[in-house]
């Protein structure tokens, strides 16, 4: 199943953003701004008025963020809210 349509069945059948696929076989970075748009789109306050469509499994992005050498004390702040948010993250 590709990203596109693991995105399209999340919005269809209403799943949370944990059922996007964790897509482990490859490594991505983000940078700041990316990760600020992705918190914002799974909901955190903080980066509320970036608000658009999350392309990020949560548990993905966490580990993306904790991979990252450094990182906006901002984002730091927020990746307990994701886990918090998201007790389901396997």
């Amino acid at each position: 199943m590709t990203t596109e349509l693991a995105a399209q069945a999340i919005k269809v059948f209403h799943l949370p953003p944990t059922a996007l696929p964790l897509e482990a076989h490859f490594h991505s970075t983000l940078d700041e701004g990316a990760f600020k748009a992705e918190l914002g789109a799974l909901g955190y306050l903080g980066f509320s008025y970036l608000r658009g469509k999350s392309h990020y499994n949560p548990a993905r992005l966490l580990f993306l963020a904790l991979d990252q050498d450094d990182l906006d004390r901002r984002v730091v702040d927020a990746l307990p809210w994701l886990v918090y948010t998201h007790p389901e993250l396997d």
